[in-house]
C-alpha cells in the first residue's frame, strides 16, 4: 500500500490473490515508507480458543 491509503475493511476485503507467498522463512522487504500489510493463516489445533498477538519489528 505505497500510498496508505486502504484501512482494514478495505484489506480484508481483498482477494487472497491479492497477497504474494513469502519466499524463504522471512518477509524482508527492505527498509521503505510504504504500509505493507499481511495476511497470516493460523490453525489452532486445541479444542479451546486461544488468544495471542503477532509482533511486527
Amino acid at each position: 500500500d505505497p500510498a496508505a491509503e486502504l484501512d482494514v475493511a478495505e484489506v480484508f476485503s481483498l482477494p487472497e490473490k491479492t497477497f504474494e507467498q513469502v519466499a524463504g522463512t522471512h518477509a524482508n522487504k527492505g527498509k521503505n515508507n510504504d504500509v505493507w500489510w499481511f495476511r497470516v493463516d493460523l490453525n489452532n489445533q486445541l479444542s479451546t480458543s486461544i488468544g495471542g498477538f503477532v509482533e511486527i519489528n
